[in-house]
């Protein structure tokens, strides 16, 4: 005959997951490699100017059809913003400086919510009060705010975005 079945198992231990930890342990390194290739990135964008002819290729959109993509400008952009100057940023391509203040306040914003559990997307113990927008509508916004610049600074009547 069988030993009998204990009435309890004992209580499992509270470890987390490993691929959890496992990705926690990434996600600083990680953080880290990405902004040191960032710093080295504006580093050099800073010290070659994009505007002198032959240190970057040209935009094979613009060589090959003559028109502006909306990349255009963007590397003489990120160089005025490397050097201060927001006015030449904005004339060279309006999107850049966008999302690089886009990126800036994204950043701290989703580390203070992390640390402080902040109602958002990841934190399931908490619902917000309205519906957060979905990253397709997002994502939709924001290819059509593209599509929109993009034909806006290769016709006459705006110019004024074109680098």
């Amino acid at each position: 005959m069988p030993a009998p079945l204990p009435d309890r198992l004992p209580p499992a231990p509270e470890h987390p997951p490993p691929a959890r930890r496992s990705r926690d342990r990434a996600t600083p390194l990680a953080v880290v490699v990405a902004g040191v290739l960032g710093l080295a990135g504006l580093l050099l964008l800073a010290g070659a100017d994009p505007s002198v002819p032959g240190r970057y290729p040209p935009c094979p959109v613009h060589a090959a059809t003559g028109l502006l993509c909306p990349g255009c400008g963007g590397l003489r952009a990120g160089h005025a913003l490397t050097r201060g100057d927001l006015p030449a940023a904005l004339r060279a391509n309006a999107v850049v400086p966008l999302l690089a203040l886009a990126a800036l306040l994204l950043a701290p914003l989703r580390a203070l919510r992390r640390r402080h559990r902040l109602p958002g997307r990841r934190d399931p113990g908490t619902v917000p009060r309205r519906p957060a927008p979905t990253p397709r509508l997002l994502l939709l916004i924001g290819v059509g705010a593209l599509a929109v610049f993009t034909v806006l600074r290769n016709l006459p009547v705006g110019a004024f975005p074109a680098p």
